[in-house]
């Protein structure tokens, strides 16, 4: 048998004893009260049964029973038994967040008793207590992102998955197994739990699925660890649970931020700020998926052939791209508008100081530093360095980040809002990314006199810098951008001109919130048509509707041209009028309020 025969009989398993069992949990559930009622502060619009952990449980251990010899493995699929029941009366009872928390650090401790943890044998009471706080973390985290129809089976199943892949190639059959095993239970599960869900899996199954995952994840760090050092520990664990962790950091941090209990239900999650920005269900759900998945194979190459450098490259990437994407997330903007909330003074003066001393703008351009700089070696050697450059790197970062962080401050960029910086602004960022270059160049010549290091490299450093900039200021506006263009809540319509006024009305239309979604240009102008505007098509006036809307399906026409007479708009008129569409006029005017 190949390394993967046996997980795959599992996840078979498995998969067939959910599919069978989640009708038996739905009826149980709603024999005994488990169902899940409308409330204001969750996303169910329908009672629903709550039950669906029971098929992922009960298919884990067919599995289990069939293909697990009796070792470590045992001990998770035990502790996740625990934490079924615990979860279970909670889906009965309704148990207080101190009780259950007590509960989750009970059956953690046994978890951490039977060898399931971070190993540190100079610092094993350290080890201890860390496994037993990223074991709640993550079956909280797990927990709380069950929070939209298939979103936590989905993304637990994603992680599983990377995580059968690991242990499968490493010769771990168990712990393959194992995951295996949960990926096909809650890919059972999920057959009726994708949206729209006809099941949930409560609380019984988000805590028993969170613990096989922690039990897994520690299990995978001594691999890491013993491959990549004590960094890549903590690095490989939490990379597959990304997602999760990062919501629920969301959530803790704007829910502390609002003076609000982090235990208390509400539409704060990342899934329910991506649908207040306009997407379906169906697609945001999608969209994480996409990020577990990306996260997963990370965490794979930073398992896998590529070298130490490569790897915590293309972390900091991720994490960096990770860390803007929830920060956008997290703006005051997005918050659930059903529970308004002050935030208390002191969190308002910590936010104050962070912004304005721009501490997270700084701290963001320390990563992209690192990577950069790290990134232009392995450039430079086609991903293959040699110990000696790897010590190089090392020792040269702690000037040639203060090098670059200097030389932004001098080029401005820490003096405006990077968050709407647009083209006006590259040649600034340039100079910075040029500056930064130089002055490392220089502060390594000064201190090492240039003795063995590559002439190549600081030059694609200040090219990769450059990049790096002009990604991580757009980011913000290119995420607009992207939410606006498939925005679901807005209706389709065609923008009448492609001038600067058109220019405006799509700005402004393509910010998120509004009513209308750009879906193509209107010119007047013969030489315009067949050309794209903002990657969108230019059709041509005087094109027959009837066949616009065949090609682009739109409900109304926005005009946004400097310089069309009264007897063209009245034409545009009776056209919106004869087809049924809307014909409104964008406008931009200054009012005056008073005064001389």
């Amino acid at each position: 048998m190949t390394a993967f025969t046996q997980p795959l009989a599992a996840a078979a398993v498995s998969f067939a004893a959910a599919l069978a069992l989640v009708p038996v949990a739905a009826r149980l559930a709603a024999k005994w009260g488990m169902v899940a009622k409308p409330r204001p502060d969750r996303w169910s619009e329908k009672p629903t049964p709550l039950l669906g952990g029971l098929a992922v449980y009960g298919g884990l251990l067919a599995a289990a029973a069939l293909f697990l010899p009796l070792g470590r493995a045992w001990v998770i699929a035990g502790a996740a038994g625990g934490m079924f029941l615990l979860g279970l009366v909670d889906d009965k009872r309704r148990l207080s967040p101190p009780a259950k928390l007590v509960g989750q650090i009970v059956v953690a401790c046994v978890l951490s008793f039977f060898g399931v943890g971070f190993q540190a044998r100079p610092m094993h009471s350290l080890a201890l207590a860390a496994s037993i706080v990223w074991t709640v973390a993550v079956v909280n985290a797990v927990n709380l992102m069950d929070n939209m129809d298939g979103l936590s089976g989905g993304v637990s199943a994603i992680a599983a998955f990377f995580l059968a892949v690991l242990f499968a190639s490493a010769g771990r059959s168990a712990e393959a197994t194992l995951a295996a095993a949960l990926v096909g239970g809650l890919a059972g599960f999920l057959v009726f739990n994708f949206p729209p869900a006809k099941i949930f899996m409560g609380d019984a199954g988000a805590l028993s699925t969170g613990i096989v995952l922690a039990g897994l994840t520690l299990s995978s760090s001594l691999m890491a660890g013993r491959k990549l050092g004590a960094a890549s520990v903590v690095l490989f664990p939490a990379l597959v649970m990304a997602v999760p962790l990062l919501d629920v950091t969301l959530v803790s941090v704007t829910r502390a931020l609002r003076g609000r209990a982090v235990s208390e239900g509400g539409k704060d999650h990342t899934s329910h700020r991506l649908v207040r920005l306009g997407l379906s269900v169906r697609r945001t759900v999608s969209i994480l998926y996409g990020l577990s998945a990306v996260c997963g194979l990370t965490a794979l190459a930073l398992a896998g052939r590529l070298g130490p450098m490569a790897t915590f490259t293309a972390v900091a990437v991720l994490w960096i791209s990770l860390g803007l994407f929830f920060v956008y997330l997290a703006r005051p903007s997005m918050a659930d508008p059903a529970r308004p909330a002050e935030m208390p003074g002191r969190m308002s003066l910590v936010l104050g100081l962070a912004f304005k001393r721009r501490i997270l703008e700084a701290a963001m351009d320390i990563g992209l530093a690192l990577a950069c700089f790290a990134g232009a070696y392995l450039l430079r050697f086609d991903f293959r360095l040699s110990s000696f450059y790897r010590i190089q790197i090392v020792a040269s970062l702690p000037w040639v980040v203060g090098a670059t962080l200097l030389a932004f401050q001098q080029c401005g960029l820490y003096r405006r809002v990077w968050t709407h910086q647009g083209f006006r602004d590259v040649g600034r960022f340039g100079a910075a990314a040029a500056c930064a270059a130089v002055a490392s160049l220089v502060l390594t010549v000064l201190l090492t006199r240039f003795e063995g290091y590559p002439r190549s490299v600081f030059p694609l450093y200040g090219l990769l810098l450059f990049l790096g900039i002009s990604l991580t200021r757009a980011s913000f506006r290119l995420l607009d951008l992207f939410l606006a263009a498939n925005d679901e809540g807005k209706s389709p319509a065609l923008v009448y001109g492609t001038g600067r006024r058109a220019e405006a009305a799509y700005r402004d239309l393509a910010s998120p919130g509004g009513t209308w979604r750009p879906v193509g240009f209107l010119s007047p102008d013969p030489s315009h048509r067949g050309l794209r505007l903002y990657g969108l098509p230019v059709f041509g006036a005087d094109e027959d509707w009837s066949e616009l809307e065949r090609k682009a399906p739109f409900h109304a026409v926005l005009i946004a041209h400097d310089e069309l007479d009264p007897e063209t708009l009245r034409r545009l008129a009776e056209r919106g009028r004869a087809a049924e569409k809307k014909v409104l006029r964008f406008r931009t005017a200054f009012e005056e309020l008073g005064g001389n």
